[in-house]
């Protein structure tokens, strides 16, 4: 993973997502943004889930 400036980093990211094409013009209207602790419980789930499909 490459390290950025967490707030003007994330500001790219948002602006990017917003100006995707996608389909029949269908726009997101919320993010959800996992950091710290949280986004290493989220890690885990997605470890084990992919490790029962596998």
């Amino acid at each position: 993973m490459i390290p950025f400036h967490q707030k003007t980093g994330m500001e790219q990211v948002y602006q990017a997502a917003l100006r995707a094409p996608d389909h029949a013009w269908v726009r997101p209207s919320s993010f959800i943004q996992v950091s710290g602790e949280g986004l290493k419980k989220l890690s885990d789930i997605f470890v084990r889930g992919c490790k029962r499909k596998f």
